[in-house]
């Protein structure tokens, strides 16, 4: 299966996803993507650098007290005011990441395990 065809297994496997991307950490670059609407590329850079950024806090070791890492480096689930966004990486060394974005704030858990499950498959390690 392909990254695509991941990337729109995920999308429509999960209630209230709105849009699923495949991204490369090392160049802030989302490499491919699959929504329900027309997305602008700035939204899928917001969503990319946000995955960057939260990663990096995390493999520096440099998160605030008062959030729990309990992350172990592979998956975040980043919550704000209108959305809940969910990266999942194969390994804790890797520069590929799975992002799902939910635009409402129903459990995270199912999106999270279909991205890290997504993740894997196209690691090869599923």
């Amino acid at each position: 299966m392909s990254i695509q065809d991941q990337l729109d297994k995920l999308l429509k496997s999960q209630r209230d996803c709105t849009l699923t991307a495949f991204s490369d950490l090392s160049s802030g670059l989302v490499l491919r993507s699959s929504s329900d609407a027309p997305c602008p590329r700035e939204k899928l850079d917001d969503l990319c650098m946000t995955a960057v950024s939260c990663f990096g806090l995390v493999d520096a070791g440099d998160l605030p007290d008062e959030i729990d890492a309990d992350v172990f480096g592979t998956s975040i689930v980043h919550f704000s005011a209108r959305r809940t966004q969910v990266f999942a990486r194969a390994t804790p060394t890797s520069d590929d990441v799975m992002c799902a974005v939910n635009d409402t704030h129903a459990s995270a858990e199912p999106m999270l395990r279909a991205a890290q499950a997504a993740v894997l498959t196209i690691a090869g390690e599923s």
